[in-house]
């Protein structure tokens, strides 16, 4: 009775933490995975980016 209790406390309590750090684990993999996909989406569109912001921050410039 006792021993089955035991087990039933390391399966809920030990394993379920467990499982939430290699759920952790996997988001941060996850986000890592889009953060580099992200960085190198934009350093392809570098150049496109620069001009459109450029174009926005002449134009919002008053003329002197």
């Amino acid at each position: 009775m006792f021993s089955a209790t035991c087990v039933k406390f390391y399966t809920r309590v030990l394993v379920g933490k467990r499982q939430k750090g290699v759920t952790m684990i996997e988001y941060a993999l996850i986000a890592s995975i889009i953060a580099v996909a992200l960085i190198v989406t934009l350093q392809g569109a570098r150049d496109q980016l620069i001009a459109t912001w450029t174009a926005i921050t002449t134009a919002l410039t008053p003329a002197a």
